[in-house]
């Protein structure tokens, strides 16, 4: 759940920044979720149980649910494409993290530095 939950909020951040572009089919489909949950299940999206909340998401995918733009299977695709995008990208990020913590953490120093290594980047180079 916890995975799930930061992929979500990843996907909010996106659909601010990134992917502004899709926000008014988010913003029409995603109201188009909650008018068929209410419709199907007798209650909005984030109030269904969780087997209720798969119910409505598999109408989507199968693309049976009414009242999406173009339809329920094309905007369930588009967040499962973005979903995924930014799952990457939050991957990808916690890599970059994990590999920059291994650097060190202040500059190096002419005592740091083997004696064998110029102190300037343009001394030892032959012209």
């Amino acid at each position: 759940m916890q995975r799930a939950s930061r992929a979500g909020w990843s996907l909010y951040h996106h659909v601010a920044g990134p992917l502004r572009g899709s926000r008014a089919a988010y913003a029409a489909n995603l109201a188009a979720t909650d008018i068929y949950a209410q419709a199907s299940k007798g209650a909005p999206f984030v109030k269904l149980s969780p087997q209720d909340q798969d119910a409505v998401l598999t109408d989507m995918e199968k693309n049976v649910a009414t009242g999406f733009r173009p339809n329920s299977g094309t905007f369930f695709n588009l967040v499962r494409t973005h979903t995924i995008q930014a799952r990457q990208g939050q991957d990808g990020a916690a890599r970059l993290r994990s590999a920059s913590s291994t650097r060190p953490t202040r500059r190096p120093t002419e005592h740091s530095c083997p004696d064998h290594l110029p102190d300037r980047a343009d001394e030892g180079i032959d012209e």
